[in-house]
């Protein structure tokens, strides 16, 4: 899913250069959400005695953290 107002986390001028000389802004405030809904869901299940077992049990929390992260960009639409 694209979404039409998914800005850079931490902006900088359009002006400055970047060492690497590409246009990589860095990460996306969808990004940044999700990494952060991700530390609180791993927090959750550390304090809950819930490992993660197998891989897909990480994909499944990392799909969360950005269903999390979706459900903020939204949320910013309306407030």
């Amino acid at each position: 899913m694209a979404y039409t107002h998914n800005p850079q986390a931490f902006p900088v001028p359009e002006y400055r250069e970047f060492s690497r000389g590409d246009n990589d802004l860095g990460m996306t405030l969808r990004d940044y959400f999700a990494g952060q809904a991700l530390q609180g869901i791993c927090a959750y299940m550390r304090d809950n005695g819930v490992p993660f077992a197998n891989s897909q049990e990480i994909n499944e929390a990392a799909e969360l953290a950005y269903s999390v992260a979706n459900a903020m960009l939204e949320a910013r639409k309306t407030t």
